[in-house]
């Protein structure tokens, strides 16, 4: 397969898209307005000239705590000039998580606004009145190399799911393979993505659409009642939306003009059971893929779905293999951890950020190992059973968490559900599952897992249900089920044992 081409890293590419295409829109962020491209790269220029003047230079990291919005964005690409890099943090984040990535990551220097600024050593922070012009030097990238494939974009700390947040060196030639990995997306495409820029998915559409000389529209979270305005508002033609997010469109009441909308696909993972109908509700396509902040996006379906369960098969420049605890390679059928190698150099991550046993652990006999649990097909199909943390290991039986929650969520009356592993008496595990009911739903405990009993295999059915208002999640709406096995039993765990 032939190497990357330099020309496609994207800072390069949008300075000369910003000659080329210098007044179609580029970014469109829906509270704050439009940017061309022309516009976009004099925003770039703007923090490039004042990352050196703070002093940024090679290596240097630039923590930024910002909401999600263009000047994040820009002072990413104004990182890479410098061959500084950024590390974008979660708003979100304060006391205890805050203090973890700014002592993890060690900061030549912090950007943010200027609420935040005292939770910070004001001897490193600059202070960012968002949207406001900077002195401009329009030769202020003269005598800079463009960055490489090979330069590291950014450091991404992951969700954190099952525990503290790692750094991701995540390098530029790892967004170029985004390009390929969306395939449905071509030459004057609308992409609508409402991810944070703290993460790899609000960071690609930018590489993506400069390749293709495409607009990208977002806004900083995602939420339900705006997605189908923003997208007819602004033409957009291909839409990116995570199993929740998804889920949240379904499960509004249908509407006479659901139909009625620009795009022509969404792309998320996993897919709902009801894909087809949701497909058909709106007049979409369903695609979905796997990906993750280390990998990229190694599996995808393509408009090739051959169930709700599969993520796809392998995308060329990438080998694939799922092994036992021992790194042998298990048959088809058999459930193991799916480890990756690619074809390419710089198409992966390069390691943890300060934490070389870390990156050994992952990298071990030469194949990133990425913590998912799945199983292949004889067709090459893969399937993803779950986190190898999250799968629980009740009386001999090694169940799916994913499986159970589908199952669970097929309840007319529950919009969301995360099933995990508690502590049982005879030493192995059993099944709890958190729901959140419909909005003015009366479901109780007892009834649902009346229904359960039903429905499910007799070794599948959850012994415990708590019922809540709402599941913790990470920015990229990923359920945080290390904070629901912090606390396993509380008032409000229902035991169906105990009841019965």
């Amino acid at each position: 397969m032939a190497e990357l081409d330099p020309a496609r890293v994207l800072p390069g590419l949008l300075r000369r898209r910003a000659t080329e295409l210098a007044d179609r829109d580029y970014l469109i962020d829906v509270a704050q307005g439009r940017h061309t491209y022309s516009d976009f790269q004099r925003r770039v220029e703007e923090f490039t000239g004042l990352l050196r003047e703070r002093g940024v230079g090679p290596g240097d990291r630039v923590a930024v705590l910002l909401p999600t919005c263009v000047d994040e964005q820009a002072l990413w690409i104004a990182c890479g000039w410098l061959r500084a890099v950024q590390v974008p943090i979660n708003p979100a984040y304060r006391g205890a998580m805050l203090r973890h990535v700014l002592d993890d990551c060690d900061p030549r220097l912090v950007v943010t606004v200027a609420d935040r600024a005292d939770e910070l050593d004001a001897a490193h922070v600059f202070v960012l009145e968002l949207g406001q012009p900077l002195a401009h030097d329009p030769a202020v990238l003269d005598g800079l190399d463009d960055p490489k494939p090979w330069d590291t974009a950014a450091v991404i700390y992951t969700s954190g799911t099952t525990g503290p947040s790692k750094g991701v060196l995540t390098p530029w030639g790892q967004l170029v393979t985004g390009v390929d990995a969306f395939d449905d997306i071509g030459p004057g495409d609308v992409l609508y993505a409402p991810f944070a820029a703290f993460h790899l998915g609000g960071k690609v559409p930018l590489q993506i659409v400069a390749h293709w000389g495409g607009t990208f529209v977002f806004r900083d979270g995602f939420k339900t009642d705006r997605f189908w305005p923003d997208v007819r508002a602004h033409g957009c033609t291909r839409a990116w939306a995570f199993y929740a997010m998804a889920n949240f469109l379904w499960q509004q009441p249908p509407r006479p003009d659901d139909r009625d909308n620009p795009l022509r696909s969404i792309t998320g993972g996993p897919l709902l059971p009801d894909h087809a109908a949701f497909a058909e509700r709106f007049g979409v396509r369903m695609r979905t893929n796997y990906g993750m902040t280390e990998a990229g996006w190694p599996i995808a379906t393509g408009d090739l779905v051959v169930d709700h369960r599969s993520c796809g098969r392998a995308r060329a420049g990438y080998e694939l293999r799922i092994v036992d605890d021992f790194d042998t390679e298990v048959p088809p059928g058999r459930i193991g951890e799916l480890v990756i190698r690619a074809d390419r150099p710089w198409t992966m991550n390069t390691g943890y950020l300060g934490r070389p046993a870390d990156t050994a652990r992952a990298w071990r006999n030469g194949w990133f190992h990425t913590g998912d649990a799945f199983r292949r097909d004889e067709d090459g199909n893969y399937f993803l059973v779950d986190r190898v943390k999250d799968a629980v290991r009740r009386r001999s039986e090694n169940i799916s968490s994913f499986e159970v929650e589908s199952m669970v969520t097929a309840h007319p009356e529950v919009l969301e559900c995360a099933a995990i592993g508690v502590p049982s008496e005879d030493g192995e595990e059993e099944i709890k599952i958190c729901v959140v009911p419909m909005p003015d739903s009366k479901l109780e405990a007892p009834a649902l897992a009346e229904f359960l009993t039903a429905t499910m295999p007799r070794f599948m059915v959850p012994r415990y249900i708590e019922l809540l208002d709402e599941l913790p999640k990470t920015p990229t709406s990923k359920v945080r089920k290390v904070d629901l096995k912090r606390d396993p039993f509380t008032a409000a765990t229902w035991d169906r044992v105990s009841a019965r």
